[in-house]
């Protein structure tokens, strides 16, 4: 098929600016960070090739902004599963003018998935608590990982049992895209001034098939700065 979108360039100088678009694969690393991968370069996630767009250079008022139109254009025999790149406008530089230097360029990522048979498999790669916690909040370092071959949203609960009071369930930080083959830590935070007790906290990821994943380990509260000052008081 044939996607037709707009992307929007916009110059936010005081002065005209003249643009060309331009565009770059890329893949996601496990720092979150992203590496832009050369056309030349064997890409399973390529899809520039796809991507038409007007080469001449566009012209941006002073404050001002154009909408561009652009397609994609998805061959027969594509990869299923995701695929990634950029759309820049890369600044036209008058050499002539001594303004020799490094060229900006802004753009916007595309994110595409092409349907089919997908997997959206993951799985729970680090998940661990200081053994002793003084006191809060409690910070649980959670990683998941995706082995799927498409991106997807993560979603971890993170339920925390005291063998001596209640249960209670908290959730990991929501939004976040994990990418196929990449590792993420998901921000995942119990505001407990002062625990006190044995813990059990359990972990539990739905990967983007929502298939249930789980693992566990254990922590004991005891807030002995807080005691101690207790105890000097009286």
């Amino acid at each position: 098929s044939t996607l037709r979108q707009v992307v929007t360039a916009i110059n936010p100088n005081d002065f005209t600016l003249k643009v060309v678009p331009e565009f770059q694969d890329f893949r996601v690393l496990e720092n979150a960070g992203i590496q832009w991968i050369p056309s030349d370069v064997e890409n399973p996630y390529r899809m520039t090739d796809w991507i038409r767009i007007q080469k001449d250079p566009i012209t941006l008022p002073p404050r001002g902004q154009i909408e561009v139109p652009f397609t994609i254009e998805v061959p027969r025999n594509a990869s299923v599963g995701g695929h990634y790149a950029a759309i820049f406008f890369r600044a036209v530089i008058d050499s002539s003018k001594g303004n020799i230097g490094s060229i900006p360029r802004v753009g916007a990522l595309i994110i595409f998935n092409v349907n089919g048979q997908v997997q959206k498999s993951g799985e729970i790669t680090h998940f661990s608590v200081p053994r002793i916690i003084n006191h809060g909040p409690v910070v649980f370092d959670l990683s998941v990982k995706n082995t799927g071959t498409t991106h997807y949203e993560s979603a971890v609960e993170v339920t925390i049992q005291n063998v001596f009071g209640p249960r209670l369930t908290i959730q990991s930080e929501k939004g976040k895209l994990i990418y196929p083959g990449v590792s993420r830590t998901l921000k995942t935070t119990w505001d407990k001034a002062y625990p006190l007790g044995i813990y059990k906290a359990e972990a539990v990821f739905f990967d983007g098939d929502q298939v249930e994943h789980r693992t566990s380990t254990w922590f004991i509260g005891f807030p002995w700065k807080y005691f101690l000052e207790i105890v000097a008081g009286i």
